[in-house]
C-alpha cells in the first residue's frame, strides 16, 4: 500500500506520527482513507537526505540503529497483540523504507480526551470519568500483563473514538512503551517521556524495573483531570493536600481513594 502523508501530527524524541491517506478497495470500489503511521525517527541523531531517506553520522551509528532495532520488534509485538483488546489502537501494518521503520494504525480523528473534557464544559461527571478509566486500566492491564509498559499515560494520548451513538476511549501512542523480559527492559530508551503534571518522578530517570505502578500514577493523574479539568501538578509538587483541595466537594470516597493511592508516594503527604 502507498501511503501519502497528509500533515505532521506530532513529533517526539523517538519518532513522528502522520496522518496519511491510502487508497483501499472494498468489493469492486476504491475510496481513499486516513490512517496514522509512526516514523522512527531521533530527532537528536537523525537528518534527511536528498531523497527524503532517515541518515546520521558515524559516532551515533550504533546508538540509532540499536533503537531502530527495537522500534521493529516493538511494532511487530504490538502488531500481533493489539487486536485482542477494544480499547487499544490496533497495528495495522509494520515495514521498512526510507531507512527506518513504520508502523500503521487506525487514525481517529483529533478528539482525544483533552478536547472532550473541554467540549463537556471543562470536567467531566464521576460516572464518566470512571467509565474511561474503566476502559483504559482494562487496556493498561493487557499490556502489562504482555510485559509491556505504555510510559506515556495523558489526556492527549487517549482518542475520543465515535461508534455509533457511543464514544468509545482509545488509548494510542506507543512511542515511549517499552517491553521487558526477565523483569528486565529489552531497550534503554533513555530519558524523553516524562510529561509534566502526568508522568511520577521516576520517569526522569530511564526506567530499569517493570513497575507497572509508573502507568497507574499516569492514569490516576488522567481521572483527577477529568473530575477537575485542571491540570495535575507536577509529581515533584505534588502532595495529597493539593490533590484534596482540588476535588470537587461531590466526588466518592472511593473516586478519592483511587486518586490518591494510584498517584501515593514515599514523599507524598
Amino acid at each position: 500500500r502507498v501511503y501519502t502523508i497528509e500533515q505532521v501530527l506530532g513529533q517526539g524524541g523517538f519518532g513522528i506520527t502522520y496522518k496519511v491517506s491510502a487508497l483501499i478497495r472494498i468489493d469492486n470500489v476504491t475510496i481513499r482513507t486516513f490512517f496514522a503511521v509512526k516514523e522512527f525517527f531521533m530527532k537528536e541523531s537523525c537528518e534527511r537526505d536528498s531523497h527524503d531517506s532517515v541518515c546520521y553520522s558515524s559516532p551515533v551509528k550504533d546508538k540509532v540503529e540499536e533503537s531502530k532495532k527495537d522500534f521493529l520488534a516493538e511494532a511487530q509485538r504490538l502488531n500481533k497483540i493489539s487486536l485482542e483488546h477494544p480499547n487499544l489502537i490496533h497495528v495495522n501494518e509494520v515495514f521498512e523504507a526510507n531507512n527506518t521503520v513504520y508502523y500503521v494504525m487506525a487514525y481517529f480523528g483529533k478528539v482525544s480526551l483533552y478536547h472532550y473534557v473541554s467540549e463537556q464544559g471543562g470536567c467531566l461527571s464521576e460516572s464518566q470519568a470512571r467509565g474511561i478509566v474503566g476502559a483504559i486500566s482494562g487496556a493498561l492491564s493487557y499490556l502489562h500483563n504482555h510485559h509491556i509498559l505504555h510510559l506515556d499515560i495523558k489526556p492527549d494520548n487517549i482518542m475520543m473514538v465515535c461508534e455509533g451513538a457511543l464514544i468509545k476511549p482509545m488509548l494510542i501512542d506507543f512511542g515511549q512503551a517499552v517491553y521487558f523480559e526477565n523483569g528486565k527492559p529489552k531497550r534503554n530508551k533513555g530519558i524523553g517521556g516524562y510529561s509534566k503534571g502526568y508522568s511520577p518522578m521516576e520517569l526522569r530517570q530511564p526506567v530499569s524495573e517493570f513497575q507497572p505502578s509508573l502507568d497507574i500514577y499516569s492514569l490516576a493523574a488522567t481521572l483527577l483531570y477529568m473530575v477537575t479539568g485542571k491540570e495535575p501538578n507536577d509529581a515533584s509538587e505534588q502532595s495529597v493536600h493539593k490533590i484534596y483541595r482540588a476535588l470537587p466537594d461531590n466526588i466518592s470516597q472511593n473516586t478519592m481513594d483511587a486518586i490518591i493511592c494510584g498517584m501515593q508516594k514515599d514523599s507524598l503527604c
